[in-house]
């Protein structure tokens, strides 16, 4: 049975679905390359919450985060493992910020297996995982 609902038009429908798409078609994450789609700051006085890095961490390791991320996020998760090329054309078709490109186009030439072997290759920090606790 499929269910659709008429409380909007049928162009608000495809509009939905192409939001939805990246999620429906290709890899199970939502692609965040499309401005509107992107999560927004904090307000105003409201503090800015970082559940990726530790407190001990410092100024430096909250660049490397932000700089992962902003990699990840303009990197096609289908496109690994691929040689360097494939990685910039993914970027590319990402609209990547010039920043992003030009950090890519630093990268040695080989294989990538994922994007963390990418950051890697870029001189960044492995990510500290704690242990679990038993």
């Amino acid at each position: 049975m499929e269910r659709s609902s008429d409380s909007h038009g049928p162009r608000i429908d495809e509009d939905l679905e192409r939001l939805t798409e990246s999620v429906t078609r290709g890899a199970p994450v939502e692609s965040r390359a499309e401005e509107e789609r992107e999560q927004e700051g904090p307000a105003d006085r409201e503090p800015v919450v970082d559940g990726v890095s530790h407190p001990t961490d410092g100024q430096d390791a909250r660049e490397d985060v932000e700089l992962r991320s902003e990699l990840a996020r303009h990197i096609e998760p289908s496109v690994f493992p691929c040689a360097r090329d494939a990685v910039l054309l993914s970027a590319q078709r990402q609209r990547a910020p010039t920043d992003v490109l030009q950090r890519l186009e630093q990268l040695p030439e080989g294989q990538y297996t994922n994007i963390e072997a990418v950051w890697e290759a870029l001189g960044g920090r492995r990510d500290r995982r704690d242990a679990p606790s038993t």
